[in-house]
């Protein structure tokens, strides 16, 4: 019993030495930190030298036609010879690649600059550096496969009048369309009659609806009445919820004042996809927080 006590003390001994060791290595982190240069002065720091290095790039580039600008002697460029000038050029268009942030213009960009890096090896002559050659020829194959998937990514893709129109007020600001048309494969396009209920209060939550178009009625478990506005999703809380007992059932009902169309996904199957693609996930769930706040404040107002 006493050694078992002895070990005891020598772990939390141990452990207590190891707490000051990483309190001391959050201090010197947090000195370090400090000492940085602010943030605020990071913008026009780096605007600095990089105009500097700018302007002494634009020098250089000029030494060909006068070398007495340059304090110093340094290699000469020589423009007239076809091999020099392609390979300031590939060099050109990868500095445009790092300037822009869209990434098609950037993958663009970038197949022109090696593309002319691979024509610049082969018009040099022999003997051919292969290796540098086939670098080059590889990483043009791969922006050019870039650029083909990011276009195709990009392309029109019809819908019907109703996924179209849903398209444009809620999903456009989020998704391309090629990742609209997946979400859309499962869904379903109805009509609930006047007079009727889309869903009582106590009714298990088995989809995700939105409201293309119609007058539905919302009333809570106090008759507060309030309405659902058209191209919005009709159960989005309880979605949201769907894990939390409180997304199991609605606590409102939902009634149809005229004729509603509406778009369901059955909550089975979308569930499925959204735990196939985490990125539809994420976006539709911040589709779906908006929607729910909007809900909040309409409700405030009320």
């Amino acid at each position: 019993m006493e050694e078992d006590n002895n070990n005891i003390i020598v772990v939390e001994a141990v452990d207590e030495e190891d707490e000051d060791i990483f309190d001391e290595e959050n201090i010197h982190i947090r000195n370090f930190l400090r000492i940085l240069p602010n943030m605020v002065y990071f913008n026009t720091i780096f605007t600095v030298v990089f105009g500097s290095s700018i302007i002494i790039l634009a020098i250089s580039l000029f030494t060909d036609l006068n070398p007495s600008i340059i304090p110093f002697e340094v290699v000469p460029i020589n423009f007239g010879k076809a091999t020099n000038l392609i390979r300031q050029l590939s060099i050109f268009f990868t500095f445009i690649s790092f300037i822009t942030s869209n990434i098609l213009i950037m993958r663009i960009v970038l197949t022109f600059s090696f593309g002319i890096g691979f024509i610049a090896i082969c018009v040099e002559g022999s003997p051919i550096n292969l290796s540098y050659m086939m670098w080059n020829f590889v990483i043009l194959l791969i922006n050019i496969k870039h650029v083909i998937l990011i276009c195709y990514s990009k392309r029109h893709i019809k819908f019907d009048d109703d996924r179209e129109l849903l398209y444009n007020k809620i999903f456009r600001k989020i998704f391309l369309r090629s990742i609209y048309k997946v979400l859309m494969q499962n869904s379903l396009i109805r009509v609930i009659n006047q007079d009727r209920y889309y869903a009582k209060d106590g009714d298990e939550c088995n989809n995700l609806t939105i409201l293309i178009s119609g007058i539905m009625k919302k009333i809570d478990t106090k008759n507060k009445v309030s309405y659902v506005k058209v191209c919005s999703f009709i159960d989005s809380p309880e979605f949201v919820m769907r894990h939390n007992i409180r997304g199991q059932r609605f606590n409102v009902s939902f009634y149809a004042e005229t004729e509603c169309k509406i778009l369901i996904w059955p909550r089975e199957m979308i569930t499925d996809l959204l735990n196939s693609n985490i990125d539809i996930e994420r976006s539709l769930l911040s589709i779906l927080g908006i929607d729910v706040a909007n809900k909040v404040l309409v409700l405030d107002n009320l």
